[in-house]
């Protein structure tokens, strides 16, 4: 039997700090109900989109590409984590590739 071997973690070089509107955004949208809410976090992207006012919009768009291109090369678990700790989320994305679809709602998410 082959031994497994762990893959070291990276200490995530990013805090919510970094992404204001992500982490505003994650507190009020991405909370333990999301799904039944909203039905996916696409969808709590959306209504959020409905809600802000351009700016608002904009910026979240620019936090999401901030946090893909940081996140790229983390595991699935500290992305997870840092979603939930850092940001103080209810529902954290299993993947970066969940994180450029919420991007990529928000890019396309119709204006007010």
């Amino acid at each position: 039997m082959t031994p497994r071997v762990r893959r070291r973690e990276r200490r995530p070089s990013i805090s919510a700090s970094d992404v204001p509107a992500l982490a505003r955004f994650a507190r009020a949208y991405l909370h333990q109900d999301v799904l039944i809410e909203h039905g996916s976090a696409a969808e709590a992207v959306r209504a959020f989109c409905r809600d802000a006012t351009e700016a608002e919009r904009v910026a979240l768009e620019t936090d999401f590409a901030r946090l893909i291109t940081a996140a790229g090369d983390w595991a699935p678990v500290t992305l997870v984590r840092w979603f939930r700790d850092d940001l103080g989320a209810g529902w954290p994305p299993g993947s970066c590739d969940d994180l450029v679809g919420l991007g990529a709602a928000a890019a396309k998410a119709p204006k007010r």
